[in-house]
């Protein structure tokens, strides 16, 4: 995670600073740049969202099953839950068939 931070911190995306209330810590802030590359990835996802939506239909199990995992994968896998707001919000769990 370090090593992934310190490349965005070098572009220019956040910036690192020292935790006050402990020292071990730090503390990491998006700037300008990054604020503004995460409106374009929340744009980006409604979009595709709408898109995948109007193509399988917001009610279809398809959709709110393929929805749900994406969630899943991005709270889990990807960012372990650490980079919340860069992601989809939580839908609600598909039933089965």
């Amino acid at each position: 995670m370090n090593y992934l931070l310190g490349q965005l911190e070098e572009l220019g995306y956040l910036v690192r600073l020292d935790d006050p209330d402990d020292m071990r810590s730090r503390r990491v802030k998006l700037t300008e740049r990054g604020a503004s590359l995460r409106r374009t990835i929340r744009r980006t996802v409604t979009t595709i969202e709408r898109e995948l939506e109007a193509e399988l239909g917001r009610s279809s199990y398809s959709y709110s099953q393929l929805r749900h995992l994406l969630v899943r994968l991005n709270e889990t896998a990807l960012v372990g839950g650490q980079l919340s707001g860069f992601g989809m919000a939580p839908g609600p769990t598909p039933r089965p068939r």
